[in-house]
This record gives structure tokens, sequence and C-alpha cells, in this order.
């Protein structure tokens, strides 16, 4: 069955009736709507109900235990800041990915960046801009166009093809760069977190919710082993048991993934300036975490997601 479109009052008027509490000294019934028009909206504030436990009443209906719309309003603002602190990382991760594959071909005398870029279309899969822009054009966004209709399709190098794959597609070409010459600094272990990496930069890129997913435990999910030993050297005030029990938590287990490869690759004054402004984002994602205490679960997964990029942000371990 479809559902009735529900105006903002009638939004609240329904979450009452699902037992969302409007706490005036946490959130009363007017900030909400304030918030619910300026500021986020029904539908992605309701992606937070699957963190929280309920029971039928009578007629069957769902009634929400302990659930404050202030909770749900601080997880959208932390899910918000959280997807900030994963692009900023990501996007410094495949940037100095890109610094270190061409700092290696510039003194690479076996190269000289078409012959790479003819081999691996030849081998791998053309880029899906390829198959935009032959069917049409008009479609390619001006950033990118100037680039395929100045060296489409024989022509493209290694420095200006890379400027046209996604991530992905990246990941894909560096592998084979690496495979052919070895790379001296190419680390195989950093390489295998790559895909956990662009996962979670992709969903973050997209807006889409990744903080309700905190609590969630999929049977089909197989965790990368390397990553519970680092996790389980860092001293974070847990143990082994608990931090197993992060580390197969899928978002966990990917978030730790980014922090690592970001540890591993970015140094100097660029690292300086990226962890302060992570830092910086993470002070408002740990606002409120009071508000969840009398959630252990959720309480302890987003400590130890505090803690954990604190830690590794702040002290060269790897």
């Amino acid at each position: 069955m479809r559902k009735k479109k529900l105006n903002i009052a009638e939004q609240i008027e329904y979450m009452e009736y699902q037992g969302v509490k409007f706490s005036k000294d946490l959130c009363s019934i007017d900030k909400a709507k304030d918030f619910l028009e300026n500021s986020n909206y029904y539908f992605k504030i309701t992606f937070f109900y699957e963190l929280y436990d309920f029971e039928y009443d009578e007629k069957q209906n769902k009634q929400y235990k302990n659930l404050e719309f202030a909770y749900l309003r601080e997880l959208s603002i932390m899910d918000s800041t959280l997807r900030n602190i994963i692009l900023e990382i990501t996007l410094t991760i495949e940037h100095l990915l890109k610094v270190s594959l061409n700092r290696h071909f510039c003194n690479n005398e076996s190269e000289d960046g078409y012959q790479i870029v003819e081999q691996y279309l030849q081998k791998k899969r053309a880029p899906k801009v390829f198959d935009i822009f032959n069917r049409d054009r008009s479609k390619i966004n001006i950033y990118t166009r100037d680039i395929l209709e100045k060296y489409y399709p024989h022509d493209f190098a290694l420095w200006n093809f890379i400027e046209i794959l996604t991530f992905s597609e990246f990941i894909s070409f560096l592998k084979f760069y690496n495979e052919k010459y070895e790379m001296e600094n190419f680390n195989p272990t950093i390489y295998s977190l790559l895909f956990n990496t662009n996962l979670l930069r992709n969903i973050a890129a997209h807006n889409t919710c990744v903080l309700n997913k905190i609590k969630t435990k999929d049977q089909t999910f197989k965790p990368t082993k390397r990553l519970f030993s680092y996790a389980n050297r860092l001293k974070l005030g847990f143990t082994s048991k608990e931090i197993k029990s992060f580390y197969e938590n899928p978002l966990i287990h990917d978030y730790l993934s980014i922090l690592l490869v970001y540890n591993t690759l970015c140094s100097g004054k660029m690292r300086k300036k990226s962890t302060e402004k992570i830092l910086l984002l993470l002070e408002r994602f740990a606002k409120h975490k009071d508000y969840f205490q009398k959630d252990k679960i959720l309480y302890k997964n987003i400590d130890f997601m505090i803690k954990i990029t604190k830690n590794i942000l702040t002290q060269s371990i790897c």
C-alpha cells in the first residue's frame, strides 16, 4: 500500500503516535518543526529508527521505546558530520595515490605514459565515461568533456587518463600499473583496503545515511583479518572481545580501513592541515554522545569511532 503524504505537522503527529517524544528540555515540537522545515527531512530522520527497540501495541502499531526526537535530530547531524569526515579523508587518499603514481611514472624510463594506457584499455574494461561520450557528448559535464574531446580515443596518456576515471577505475588502473612496474612504495595491505575505502567514499558522496548502520551485524559480511590485529594493537581502553565486535560491524570496519590508508599515505604539511580539519569535525560529531548512554551498544560503537579517529590521526602507528 502506498503511504499518504504528510505535511510537517502531520509528520510530528505521526511520530508522537509511534512513541517519539518531544521534550521541551531537549527538543520541543516547535524546534522539531523548524528542523524538519529547514535542516533535514522526515524520511531521512526515520532511517535512524532502526537503531531503537520497539514493541507492538494492541493494534499492531510500532511503539518506539525511550526515543526522543532530539536523539534523531542529533544522529542526523552526526551522520552528516561523519560523511564530511569520510569525504575529507578519502579525497585526500585519492589525491595522494595519484601523486604517488605520477611520481613513480616520472622516474620510470621504461614508460612513456601512452603505452600503459593502451595496454590497460586492451586488457581491461574501458572507463564508463567512454560509453557516455560515444552515445551523447552533451551528457558529459564540461569539466570532463574538454579532456575527452582533446584526447579520445587514442591519445590518452597516464597523466590525463587518470583525470577522467572514477575512484574505483583509478584503483584498477593503479593495480595494473603496479603489476607491471612494481612500485617500490606500493603497499599491498593498503591496496587490499582500497575497496572498503571506495565503498564508503561513494556512499558519503551520494549523501546516503551511514550512521544508521552503526549497530548492524551482517552474516554475509566478511571482514578483513588484518584490520582486527591492527585495531587490537591500539591502546583504546577496549577489550579484545569488544574490538572484535566493533570490527565485525561493516561501517566501523570500512571506516577503520580509510583511517589506516590515510595514516599510511598522508604525512607532512598536508597531514597537519587535513588532520586539523578532521579533528574539528570530530568535535561536533562527539558533542552530544551522552544522549546515547542508555544504549550500551550504540554508545560504545560511537565512542570507539571517536577514539580510533583521534588515536590514528594523532599518532604514527604504521
